[in-house]
């Protein structure tokens, strides 16, 4: 049970598939015919009838290559005729291509908008020294740059899929292209980093100034809370600021004395915003293929 299992999925919906297969096709002779292919030989068969069952006929065999090779046997669609058929798998993939290209491409260019709206906020929490910070910043900017090239080479891109695509293989096949390509990705993808640095950053310096969790500082600091986590920031971007120079400096007016409500709260906004702008960069560089997702699933046969 468990090995039919592991083959077809639920025996009880393919079994019916199967059984019709097997009176329709001498599988014999259909796994002569494959394995008279030198660089087929032990390859896996699987079938896929009209109505999308899929059926393993023949496991795969690590005889002609390590990597597993399946050569797929697909019916026609119920009510589809051989010229449409046709039709419909020859542009199967262009049609998935496109869907991708526009996809990829609304989410480039919604982190773009996000990133410059960050960007032009002005205000947030900057934990850091001021060399550091000014490093920080140009690295947004940057990742900013980035994925504004990115969200207008995407937007080209679907234009050109849906009226020429041989020319998105074009550049696809050109090494200038995919060497600029992960250069914008690494770009963007260091963005992300440095973004996800200055808010874990600022959320742990209020979270400690404040004594407060995470669910409780979004909610709100008081007056004095504010006023410690001005000093503890103004402290670690300037270091030669003494608690007598800082008392002194903000005195003469020329350092708050505390972060009002209104920027914290804009604050809060901005950091947020700059979550979901590295968010989508990652998202899209991911589908460019720079960062990949593994799936790993190890099948054992159980014994009866």
């Amino acid at each position: 049970m468990t090995t039919a299992l592991l083959k077809d999925g639920f025996p009880s919906a393919h079994h019916t598939t199967r059984q019709r297969i097997e009176n329709s096709i001498d599988l014999r002779r259909l796994f002569f015919a494959i394995d008279s292919d030198p660089a087929l030989i032990g390859a896996g068969v699987v079938y896929i009838d009209e109505g999308f069952n899929v059926v393993t006929l023949r496991e795969f065999q690590a005889i002609c290559s390590v990597q597993p090779i399946k050569v797929v046997l697909r019916e026609a669609p119920r009510y589809v005729g051989p010229v449409e058929f046709k039709r419909m798998l020859e542009h199967e993939p262009r049609e998935s291509r496109l869907v991708s290209e526009a996809l990829n491409t609304a989410v480039t260019c919604a982190g773009a908008i996000l990133s410059w709206v960050v960007i032009s906020s002005g205000f947030a929490l900057m934990p850091f020294t001021a060399g550091t910070s000014a490093v920080i910043s140009f690295m947004g900017q940057a990742a900013a740059v980035a994925g504004t090239a990115q969200c207008i080479a995407g937007v080209l891109r679907t234009g050109s899929e849906a009226a020429f695509p041989e020319f998105n293989d074009y550049l696809d096949s050109e090494s200038w292209y995919q060497d600029a390509t992960v250069v914008l990705d690494g770009v963007a993808l260091l963005g992300v980093s440095t973004s996800m640095l200055v808010t874990v950053k600022a959320i742990t310096t209020t979270t400690s100034v404040s004594g407060k969790s995470v669910r409780q500082a979004l909610k709100g600091l008081t007056r004095q809370e504010r006023a410690k986590l001005n000093d503890e920031l103004l402290s670690i971007r300037d270091p030669r600021l003494t608690p007598k120079l800082l008392k002194l400096e903000k005195a003469k007016g020329r350092l708050p004395k505390r972060i009002s409500a209104a920027k914290m709260q804009h604050a809060t906004a901005t950091h947020i915003m700059d979550v979901l702008a590295a968010t989508l960069s990652f998202t899209s560089s991911a589908t460019n293929g720079n960062v990949r997702t593994l799936a790993i699933g190890i099948y054992e046969e159980l014994s009866q």
